[in-house]
């Protein structure tokens, strides 16, 4: 207890000695005279930065709170889209873009070439189904019941054998359609060139026609000849994945591929040339017998298919090779 009463009276000593100094102080006459720039340029900040401990300032910083306390739709109303869009410069940030790059990052092509393939791919394989049913129709029709796997579920592959009714005619359409337009096309070129040159009236439409249509006959036979010789198939065949070969499988000459386009017509006689594609065991029709040739499903790289639920309709062929 008097240990205690000896510091209040030296508290209270120092105190009544303090005091009044402290008051005849002037604060602002003292911070006037302090030269704050000088404070700064002594002070290190690198040291000063150095003996903050990071991690315990940022561990009592509240940031649910402070995120609580941002006025995000005040911000936002405040902030001028229009000249934020202004100062984008479009063009530079598209001149920057690889678009090569991306491209081939994206694999587009690739996309845009498998899609357009499966998609070809399916209308084939429909075709070869509806050939599958035509040809076993057919020859239930003349009673020769061939041996036949049963149905499975799974497509049955179908290449290099003999390929049908439906996929042949649908190649022979398209090719129709081809010829049309290109003959049209030369018929134009040369009415136009002929008017340029020559004469002002120039019109095909009224001279010999008999002879047009001997030209037309003559063009579709130089285009089907020159597809055969070449590559052993047409536009129409190459789309739907048929091809032309000789019964060994090997390509087919200049002269059969001749033989073939000119014996073509007579197959129209009463249509008794394409009886043998639906009826007969290889498929080969009247001008196929003549040019000892064949037409199978040949779908390139990729295996020729009959889907799963026309496959009981299949009846299995020598395959040509």
């Amino acid at each position: 207890m008097v240990g205690d009463s000896a510091r209040r009276s030296v508290n209270r000593i120092v105190g009544s000695l303090v005091q009044p100094v402290v008051n005849a102080v002037d604060m602002d006459e003292v911070l006037g005279g302090v030269d704050v720039d000088a404070v700064l340029e002594r002070v290190d900040i690198n040291e000063v930065l150095d003996r903050v401990d990071v991690d315990r300032l940022l561990a009592r910083i509240d940031v649910d709170g402070l995120i609580d306390r941002v006025d995000v739709d005040k911000i936002l109303t405040r902030v001028d889209i229009d000249a934020l869009l202004q100062r984008i410069d479009v063009d530079h940030l598209i001149s920057r873009i690889d678009v090569a790059k991306v491209v081939a990052d994206a694999n587009i092509g690739n996309v845009v070439t498998d899609s357009a393939t499966s998609v070809l791919d399916f209308g084939r394989a429909q075709l070869n189904g509806l050939d599958a049913m035509t040809a076993s129709a057919g020859r239930r029709l003349i009673r020769k019941h061939d041996p036949r796997p049963g149905a499975t579920t799974t497509a049955q592959a179908i290449t290099h054998t003999p390929a049908s009714a439906f996929t042949r005619l649908t190649a022979y359409i398209i090719d129709i359609a081809i010829i049309s337009l290109l003959f049209g096309v030369s018929v134009f070129l040369i009415t136009y060139l002929a008017n340029l040159f020559f004469t002002n009236n120039f019109d095909p439409t009224q001279n010999d026609g008999p002879l047009w249509a001997a030209l037309s006959v003559g063009f579709a036979g130089l285009y089907f000849w020159t597809g055969l010789a070449l590559v052993g198939r047409t536009v129409g065949k190459a789309l739907l994945g048929l091809r032309v070969v000789a019964l060994d499988g090997s390509q087919v000459g200049a002269g059969h591929a001749l033989i073939r386009v000119l014996v073509f017509p007579f197959s129209f006689i009463l249509g008794l040339g394409f009886l043998p594609i639906v009826f007969g065991r290889d498929r080969r029709a009247l001008h196929d017998a003549a040019a000892s040739t064949i037409e199978v499903y040949d779908w390139g790289d990729r295996v020729a298919v009959l889907p799963s639920r026309f496959t009981r309709w299949f009846t299995p062929h020598p395959r040509v090779g």
